[in-house]
């Protein structure tokens, strides 16, 4: 029993330490400004993270920044995928916006759709939105043109533009400048606060949504966080796919090739890690390691969608015969995870054996790891 408690201990702590080591020697000090210079250029997708991220040359594919600070002003010829403390974009992209930040400034021209969510979101007039808007924040300014429709919730709504289509709001309130123009209805719910101030033009109808107020609020507000943390999930999927593909396809192979063993592993530390914690706790002197090894549990537990995902977008991109880059099969893993976790009755049972499955195959490829270098004599 003691021989079984300290292989998950020593599991446990590998997970965390030998993940670090991998992410602390590839990635980029988060102190550290990394810049992609005007005038440079980067051929395919690009990835980068670091304390500032500043992107201010040509990125002929998708570019996906992690970082303190985000400043865009460059060209990008797909999508922006980004998230950070501060995002900046006042560039150009041909293809879609998808971002995650606490201060989300966009003042830049974007071919398609805008999905934001932040703190503060202002969409300046200088701004450029082909597509539609879609947004979750504290408080929105919108001074730009929107080319088609509006999906907008969380706290305050300002309008100083003109939407293309129809704006539909689950905020607490929204104004309506004297400049504003909607092309189509506003739809709202009847929680929300609609000023429509004297110049304003709504095209079509408007429309007090008659959902239950209780349901809608809740739906909304867990709507948002879904929609952040399947992006925040995009995002690290994104970082392992760039920094440690390895260690992604080896823990995506053993979850295809030993599910049930990687269920049983994953039943034995959640139940085993959180005893020893708790074991270690009491004794004072084993607080430490305690807390690490709730952390290193909390770290795997975040992880396993990512990689049961990585799976299931495989199988259905076979499925159905389709042919994607590998980060396109983790965003259909994870949207599918992402909808079979909300169905009634099932879905809790999902989520429990994807995180079970998930910690069970990364602790079982943290072990092929440790015997692989213990057999090479490096540790």
């Amino acid at each position: 029993m003691v021989k079984k408690i300290a292989l998950i201990l020593a599991l446990a702590l590998l997970a965390l330490f030998a993940s670090s080591f991998v992410f602390a020697s590839q990635f980029t000090p988060a102190q550290k400004t990394v810049t992609l210079a005007k005038g440079s250029a980067a051929t395919g997708d690009y990835f980068q993270t670091g304390g500032t991220v500043i992107l201010s040359g040509d990125v002929a594919g998708d570019a996906y920044l992690a970082g303190a600070n985000i400043i865009v002003d460059g060209n990008i010829a797909g999508d922006l995928i980004a998230t950070g403390a501060n995002i900046t974009f006042s560039g150009k992209t041909a293809g879609n916006v998808r971002v995650l930040g606490g201060t989300v400034q966009i003042t830049g021209q974007i071919a398609k759709n805008v999905t934001v969510a932040g703190g503060t979101v202002k969409i300046g007039d200088t701004a450029k939105i082909g597509g539609s808007l879609v947004s979750v924040s504290g408080s929105l300014n919108i001074d730009s043109p929107i080319g088609r429709g509006a999906t907008l919730s969380g706290g305050e709504v300002t309008l100083k533009s003109t939407v293309g289509g129809a704006l539909t709001t689950g905020s607490s309130k929204i104004t309506l400048g004297p400049s504003s123009v909607i092309n189509g209805n506003l739809t709202y719910l009847p929680t929300t606060t609609v000023d429509v101030q004297k110049g304003a033009q709504i095209k079509g109808r408007i429309v007090k949504s008659t959902q239950d107020v209780s349901q809608t609020s809740v739906f909304k507000g867990a709507l948002g966080l879904k929609l952040a943390g399947l992006l925040s999930m995009f995002i690290i999927a994104l970082l392992l796919i760039r920094f440690t593909p390895n260690y992604l396809d080896k823990t995506t192979g053993i979850i295809a090739k030993r599910p049930l063993q990687s269920l049983f592993v994953g039943v034995l530390v959640l139940v085993g890690i959180p005893i020893v914690a708790a074991v270690l706790f009491l004794t004072i002197v084993g607080i430490p390691l305690s807390l690490i090894l709730v952390l290193a549990l909390i770290i795997l537990a975040y992880l396993s969608p990512i990689f049961v995902s990585a799976y299931v977008g495989q199988k259905l991109a076979t499925l159905l015969k389709i042919k994607a880059a590998k980060a396109w099969t983790v965003l259909l893993g994870l949207l599918t995870y992402a909808l079979v976790s909300q169905i009634q009755l099932i879905g809790g049972l999902v989520t429990l054996l994807v995180l079970l499955v998930g910690v069970g195959a990364q602790l079982t490829e943290r072990l092929a790891l440790y015997k692989d270098l213990r057999a090479r004599k490096l540790v």
